[in-house]
């Protein structure tokens, strides 16, 4: 395989999943937008799973019954 294949991508794309796993959100981010940049990739599943990313890496407060009134 050539830098360029496709399955560098998918390779690319699956160490973000792994990151992601990780909680190294940031490396996560990096891995996919690696992935996204190669000519042969669906990039809306890629942005998709940036996106993903970008949500678990926000640390919200526990929902209770009291922040909600």
């Amino acid at each position: 395989l050539g830098p360029d294949h496709v399955d560098v991508a998918t390779i690319y794309s699956n160490l973000g999943f792994v990151y992601q796993e990780l909680g190294d959100f940031e490396q996560a981010k990096e891995f996919h937008h690696r992935a996204s940049t190669f000519e042969d990739v669906d990039v809306s599943n890629v942005l998709e799973n940036m996106v993903t990313v970008e949500q678990e890496s926000v640390e919200l407060p526990p929902f209770s019954e009291s922040n909600n009134r």
